[in-house]
């Protein structure tokens, strides 16, 4: 008889105790699931695209400074971010 009720009680208490939901947690996402209890990295959003503003000054012949070079969309590209302003310049690989 003992038995049977600490099966019971024991019983009650498993229904009371739910497991973690995976899914998406971001409502912002597609695919939000609003029950969901742990982010399992399935969110999806809408494509994106973004165009950011591009300001073109010259350079002076001679570069003081340079903390990087990358070469994108078939040009030479150099950033100063130590000391002064910070700046992106395309380098003119054609001239000297």
């Amino acid at each position: 008889m003992k038995r049977i009720f600490i099966i019971l009680i024991l019983g009650c208490f498993a229904g009371i105790v739910h497991g973690q939901v995976p899914g998406c947690t971001d409502p912002l996402s597609n695919n939000f699931n609003p029950l969901a209890t742990v982010n399992d990295g399935s969110c999806t959003y809408n494509a994106t695209s973004y165009t950011p503003p591009v300001k073109v000054d010259p350079i002076n012949s001679t570069l003081v400074e340079t903390s990087g070079l990358q070469w994108a969309g078939n040009s030479l590209w150099t950033f100063n971010d130590s000391g002064g302003e910070p700046a992106i310049y395309r380098i003119d690989t054609m001239s000297n």
